[in-house]
């Protein structure tokens, strides 16, 4: 069976070498991809300063941001638009792929509409329930549920 090879850029709040369910999920989905020749760019924020670079043929590009409490969540978004836009100018993505919406989600919709690409959304964590009150909002999905609808039906 033939396939053509796409351009996926996968946007995440975390990524490795933060060890997590969410990184490494993350990380075994995207090797697969590039395993079946696809090109894949993971763009995450990070507090620390560990830098971007090419791992097992996966393109990893770590946006630093200092965690400043309130001022930080508001950077993290506008500087990965700014960055997937700068991005697929130089090499243009075919898809998005979004995990953990309550992060980066309102980010990869403006990014949909600007760029005219099908998004996909992972729903991770506390996207879809709340550990605790204190940690996140009860059913964020539901709550975004209006937001998402687009994204599914027109991707």
């Amino acid at each position: 069976m033939e396939y053509c090879s796409v351009n996926i850029c996968m946007l995440t709040p975390m990524y490795l070498p933060d060890v997590g369910g969410t990184q490494l999920a993350i990380r075994n989905i995207a090797n697969s991809l590039t395993q079946q020749g696809h090109r894949v760019t993971v763009v995450t924020v990070t507090p620390s300063m560990t830098p971007s670079r090419n791992e097992e043929g996966v393109r990893v590009i770590r946006i630093y941001i200092p965690e400043v409490r309130g001022i930080s969540y508001v950077n993290s978004n506008i500087r990965c638009f700014r960055r997937v836009v700068e991005e697929h100018s130089s090499q243009p993505f075919n898809y998005l792929h979004l995990f953990h919406f309550f992060h980066l989600g309102l980010t990869a919709i403006a990014l949909r509409k600007t760029l005219q690409l099908p998004l996909m959304t992972s729903l991770m964590g506390a996207d879809t329930y709340s550990p605790t009150p204190e940690m996140a909002p009860p059913n964020v999905a539901g709550r975004f549920s209006r937001l998402l609808a687009p994204c599914v039906m027109n991707s």
